[in-house]
């Protein structure tokens, strides 16, 4: 079935109230004047992309994705497009292999997202230190997987890869 934007946008409404980086508590004016960024103790300054805007952005296909969950989550189900670095192996060495597609990206400017399960997940911060420490802009895409999910988002499934394997023609 396909949804179409204002549907997809309606849910994503609904659903704006879970998907912020906002603590409990902190009053709205103070969100709104943070803009969704925070400077980290290692000089890396974060930013979120709102779950609204990472969709509107997904839909143009102009961005690099990079899902920073354990790779079993990975291969079960993710954002499509999706590439994964595994936080827990040498991140470095990742974000060094990845190099090719950050330079393509920026030369192309497009954004880098990174993003793991969710607001209380560390993951996408560690992975998108790692690729800023390296000279690369990148954003955090806040509500995570679990935004994502949560209204219904299209996801690329094991599944769907183990049909698009065997609808492949023979050689």
């Amino acid at each position: 079935m396909t949804k179409t934007c204002s549907t997809v946008c309606l849910q994503i409404s609904l659903a704006l109230g879970a998907c912020t980086d906002v603590p409990h508590g902190v009053p709205s004016s103070h969100a709104a004047a943070n803009k969704g960024s925070c400077r980290e103790a290692n000089s890396v300054e974060i930013s979120t992309i709102s779950l609204a805007d990472f969709f509107m952005l997904h839909q143009t296909g102009e961005l690099l994705l990079i899902d920073a969950r354990h790779p079993w989550f990975y291969k079960q189900s993710r954002i499509p497009g999706a590439i994964n670095v595994n936080p827990d192996a040498d991140i470095d060495t990742q974000v060094r292999v990845l190099e090719p597609q950050l330079n393509k990206a920026r030369r192309q400017n497009h954004p880098i997202v990174v993003y793991c399960n969710g607001i209380g997940c560390h993951d996408a911060r560690t992975v998108l230190k790692a690729i800023a420490n390296r000279g690369y802009d990148c954003v955090k895409f806040g509500g995570g997987w679990k935004a994502w999910k949560k209204v219904d988002l299209p996801v690329k499934s094991a599944s769907q890869e183990c049909i698009n394997l065997t609808t492949q023609p023979a050689s």
